[in-house]
Formats: structure tokens, C-alpha cells, sequence
């Protein structure tokens, strides 16, 4: 039959290289494993590192971890970023509120207060910076009155009580504590009239020094046309040493009205519930045009 032919030697060369080639080495284990893949560098803002930095008000700071979480698909990334712009703009209006408490502008700091967002971490923290500073006022100011008192000096008592009810809404606490205050001197100047005393003398008694009637109908007028002409403060302070002296219904009318227009609240309050009910809705209504609203005076409130 038919005789095979054998493969030639070229043929079979090419055969075993081709061999050579596709086998691994005789050194290398059959299983060997691929080259490690280098690991990426843990991030260096991490949700953590963000809260630390928002307790430590490092708004700045702040900002850029949540721009790295964003940048990372964090979902939380843009709510921090929110959260540290808002208080980024708090921290410049409460250094502004830190300053107006500590020249004691009390009303520009409690405006400016109540415009703060009340979410912000400043918020509770200036308003009690704010009742401690005005508390330490009103307790300064009592004490310094109740030294004239002692030394029964009514009339620096009575420049006093004037300094502050001219100061406006600042003040106002005070100037009802030393109001209260400078009564007391009034009262103890005043004579003392008891069953066993011989009866008084056919001409009216002299007046204390300093609440001579016709000072009383100065100051009344000046108050009057103070008011008229706008200067609400200056018209309390006037009506104020008039009502001291001659402690009646008619200037109580006018002590509350321009204690309201004075947007001086603690002395309004005090005047208004020494005026009978019948004056008193008129009184009421204007102090309601200066959002003063005084509708539990009356009970004591």
C-alpha cells in the first residue's frame, strides 16, 4: 500500500518552537498570581474630620470638607458646604452684635440678635452674653442709687434717674429699678404726719427743695413741647422729675404716653398701671402704634 510520509525537520522545528514559546518557564509555578494592583491613599477629608470642624467653628475649613466629600460622591457633601457659608456669614454679624453689647447699645444688639437665623450656633450664645451685660448694668446703676439714697441725696438721685430715662430702651430696666428707688428718698424727705402730732399750720406746708411748684410747671411745659417737637426721651426725662415730685393722674397720662414714644418698655408699663382705667385704652392705642403693647399692664402682669 500506500507508504505515510514523514513530517520534515523543518516542519518539526517550527513545531517546537512554537511550543517554547507558549509554555511558561520551568521555573514557574503552574498557578502564580497577577502583580498587585497599588492601593489609592485613604481621602483626607472623611465626614468625621467635617463634624470636628464644624464643632470647632472652622467655617473656612468647613467649607473645604464638604467640597472634598462632594468630590468624593459623599451624599451629605453639599449640605455641609450649605452649613458652612450660612455660619461663615453668622460669624461676621455676631462679631457685630459682640460690639454693640459691649458699648451697651442693648437695643441695636437685640434688633441685629432677632435677624440672626435661629438655627445658628450663635444665637443662644448672645443672647445670654446680652442678659448678662444688661443685668450687670441694672445692678451697677441700683447700687449706685441706693448709695444716694442712704446719703439721702434725692436730687443726684433725680440726675440719675434723668441720665437714664434720656438713654432710651438701653437703659430702660435700670431707670425703672432707680425710678423705684429715687420714690423711696422722695418719700422719706416727705414729713411725717401722725395721730399724736400737733395739727398742721394754717399755710400750706413749704415744699421740698427741689419739687417747688413752679419748677413742677417748667418741667411739665418743657416736656410737653419736647414731645411735640419729637424728642420723646428728653420729654420723659423732664415729665419723670415732675411726676416724682407731684406724683399725680395727669402726669401719669403723660409719663406713660411718652415712655412709649421713648419705646422705653419698663417705664412704660410702670407709669400705665398707676393710670385709673378710664384714661388709660387712650394711652393703650398710641403705645400700640410704637408696637408697645401694654394690655397687662393694668392687671400687674
Amino acid at each position: 500500500g500506500a507508504r505515510t510520509r514523514a513530517p520534515s525537520t523543518a516542519s518539526s522545528r517550527l513545531t517546537a518552537r512554537s511550543w517554547r514559546r507558549s509554555s511558561p518557564p520551568a521555573d514557574a509555578p503552574a498557578n502564580a498570581p497577577s502583580p498587585a494592583t497599588p492601593t489609592a491613599p485613604a481621602p483626607s477629608q472623611t465626614p468625621e474630620r467635617c463634624t470636628a470642624l464644624r464643632a470647632a467653628r472652622k467655617w473656612q475649613d468647613l467649607l473645604a470638607c464638604g467640597k472634598a466629600l462632594s468630590d468624593q460622591g459623599v451624599a451629605n457633601g453639599a449640605d455641609v458646604q450649605q452649613i458652612a457659608q450660612k455660619e461663615l456669614k453668622n460669624e461676621r454679624v455676631a462679631r457685630e452684635i459682640q460690639n454693640k453689647i459691649t458699648s451697651g447699645s442693648w437695643k441695636d444688639a437685640r434688633t441685629a440678635l432677632r435677624q440672626l437665623p435661629q438655627d445658628s450656633v450663635y444665637v443662644h450664645e448672645l443672647g445670654q452674653v446680652l442678659e448678662r451685660a444688661e443685668l450687670a448694668f441694672v445692678q451697677e446703676q441700683a447700687r449706685q442709687a441706693n448709695s444716694l439714697l442712704a446719703a439721702r441725696e434725692c436730687n443726684a438721685l433725680s440726675d440719675l434717674l434723668s441720665r437714664l430715662t434720656t438713654s432710651g430702651d438701653s437703659a430702660g430696666r435700670a431707670a425703672a429699678e432707680v425710678n423705684a428707688i429715687y420714690a423711696k428718698c422722695v418719700t422719706a424727705a416727705a414729713p411725717v404726719i401722725t395721730a399724736s402730732s400737733p395739727p398742721p399750720p394754717a399755710a400750706p406746708p413749704a415744699p421740698r427743695p427741689g419739687c417747688e411748684p413752679a419748677l413742677i410747671d417748667d418741667w411739665t411745659q418743657q416736656a410737653v413741647n419736647q414731645f411735640s417737637n419729637g424728642y420723646a426721651q428728653s420729654a420723659l426725662a423732664l415729665v419723670v422729675r415732675a411726676v416724682n415730685c407731684k406724683p399725680d393722674v395727669r402726669l401719669y397720662r403723660f409719663a406713660a404716653t411718652f415712655a412709649c414714644a421713648a419705646h422705653n418698655v419698663a417705664l412704660a408699663k410702670l407709669y400705665f398701671g398707676k393710670v385709673p382705667p378710664m384714661f388709660q385704652p387712650a394711652i393703650e392705642a398710641k403705645c400700640q402704634q410704637e408696637h408697645i403693647d401694654l394690655a397687662s399692664a393694668a392687671s400687674g402682669e
